[in-house]
């Protein structure tokens, strides 16, 4: 074209849309701040960028790329996790229930032995001292069912953690032992990063916010192929609705770093503390108002349509990244 752009669609050409962003990844200029101030008028962006007006707009994957890597930069350093605690008292007392339900010695042990085995986020000196309660309770309860009775010590993979006892118990009967082992091996694996998440809760946050870009990669061409699903009636390419998907996801990615500044400064201020809470909660209540006027203005149908197919995919697309972040984050605390 006379006005500069290239001749090339890259919304129907997936070759074309890859060379866009690898030639231009690394050269953000003026257009970066156009495309970001027209991000906060819902679809925008979108209708215009397939409407073919590209040259004012960063191309969405380069735009979803970028925003990925800066947004979950700046989590690393404002996003921090608790010190994880759970209350003794809360689990003494549920352990003390368990064992009035028993009705008999060899029932009591099995109960002590698997509520020890759910101890092992405790910390050192605080986990043996519960121990001790735990067994004395349960001893109590052993001589009122049976006098005289002595429940036997806990196994070691239920006081030590990271010790698991390889027993046929912990899979299938039919897996092959080669299985088994791994299994023992990732269990205990996964409680020693239990423990070291107890006396360092950072590591959490780490392994939680390493696993949600590639969450948000993977599921995206999903969301896409739902937009297509939704509204095959339009006709429109794959890539259309790949586009309105990156751009949605590039505003949501927006927000987040929006929020973790406003964290951080209300962290930093306690005077602001306030104030950048209601911001943040507005912020949240926004996300599902901006993306179904996104939806409608891109899609143009009416608002019944548009509201019905919109929790529709909603629900669907929740699920899928909510799955997603459930497995990916376990993956991460295996391997954290």
């Amino acid at each position: 074209h006379v006005c500069g752009q290239s001749t090339v669609n890259p919304v129907r050409h997936v070759g074309h849309a890859l060379e866009e962003v690898l030639e231009s990844f690394w050269h953000l200029d003026g257009r970066i701040w156009r495309t970001l101030r027209d991000l906060i008028s819902p679809g925008r962006v979108a209708v215009n960028y397939l409407a073919g007006h590209r040259a004012r707009y960063v191309a969405p994957l380069r735009l979803f790329l970028v925003l990925t890597v800066v947004t979950f930069f700046v989590a690393k350093f404002t996003v921090h996790f608790g010190t994880v605690h759970v209350e003794e008292a809360g689990t003494l007392s549920t352990a003390k229930a368990a064992f009035e339900r028993a009705k008999s010695v060899a029932s009591l042990q099995r109960v002590r032995d698997e509520r020890i085995g759910n101890i092992y986020i405790f910390p050192g000196a605080e986990r043996d001292a519960l121990i001790g309660k735990i067994n004395a309770s349960a001893q109590k309860r052993a001589e009122e069912l049976q006098p005289g009775a002595q429940l036997r010590p806990p196994p070691a993979s239920a006081v030590t953690p990271g010790a698991v006892e390889q027993n046929e118990g912990d899979m299938p009967t039919m897996a092959p032992d080669f299985a088994k082992d791994w299994a023992n091996r990732q269990t205990a694996h996964v409680r020693e990063n239990l423990m070291r998440v107890q006396k360092d809760p950072e590591l959490l946050s780490h392994a939680f916010l390493s696993a949600v870009p590639t969450v948000l990669f993977v599921l995206m061409p999903i969301f896409a192929f739902l937009l297509q699903v939704a509204y095959m009636r339009q006709k429109r390419l794959y890539l259309e609705h790949l586009v309105v998907a990156l751009y949605s996801h590039a505003w949501l990615l927006l927000v987040l770093l929006a929020m973790c500044l406003l964290t951080a400064l209300g962290a930093q201020n306690s005077w602001l503390e306030t104030p950048t809470g209601w911001l943040n909660a507005a912020l949240w209540l926004w996300v599902p108002i901006y993306l179904w006027l996104m939806q409608k203005r891109v899609y143009r149908q009416n608002g019944f349509i548009t509201t019905l197919k919109f929790l529709q995919m909603g629900v669907v697309y929740g699920l899928l990244v909510g799955c997603g972040l459930l497995l990916a984050f376990a993956i991460g605390v295996i391997k954290m």
